[in-house]
């Protein structure tokens, strides 16, 4: 019980540090801009920014599904990257195995290059021209691309989220399962 408290404690502590991290580097920002020093406020605002990035990464990764039976979570990738390199994106993911084959499922989410794949969605006789079908996943349009067990299936949510789950030595039934258990109405709201 006593580990219980210490532990809920500590995340409690963590996430007040966290926001308190973000908070007090807004806060220089606006101070270094009002003194006319551009380049800290820069800096501190591009921290904050990082940090709630990397906020809603840990928030998608929670709705990540659980591996399928016989597989094994190998990891989950909860940092947002390259935020000034790709235009602010967030990206989370999850990756799984079994013996022979591996899964992953990627998030990109707040990134222009999502809004790249959108004319795919937006054009089904492209989709039938290279081959790939057209899926109902949980009522969303979904795109899979499948050769010989390797492939993947591509989902674009609000028309700013791109889910991607990709695949080595898998039918489609995973790929679909896997996708199907993302919780898309939860991550459109975020």
């Amino acid at each position: 019980m006593k580990r219980l408290i210490v532990l809920m404690f500590s995340v409690v502590l963590s996430q007040s540090v966290l926001a308190d991290e973000v908070s007090d580097a807004i806060s220089a920002a606006l101070d270094s801009y009002k003194a006319g020093d551009t380049s800290a406020a820069i800096t501190s605002l591009d921290f904050a920014s990082l940090k709630l990035r990397n906020l809603k990464s840990e928030s998608i990764a929670k709705l990540m599904p659980e591996a399928l039976e016989g597989w094994t979570v190998i990891e989950t990738n909860k940092e947002s990257h390259a935020a000034s390199a790709y235009g602010g994106m967030v990206l989370a993911g999850k990756s799984y195995e079994k013996t022979g084959s591996d899964l992953s499922i990627v998030v990109m989410t707040d990134s222009p290059l999502v809004q790249s794949t959108a004319m795919m969605f937006a054009n089904p006789m492209m989709v039938k021209l290279s081959g790939d079908k057209i899926l109902d996943i949980n009522g969303q349009k979904a795109i899979l691309h499948l050769i010989d067990g390797v492939g993947s299936i591509h989902i674009l949510l609000d028309s700013r989220i791109l889910v991607t789950v990709d695949g080595n030595n898998v039918k489609q039934e995973e790929l679909e399962k896997y996708a199907s258990g993302i919780n898309f109405e939860e991550l459109i709201k975020l």
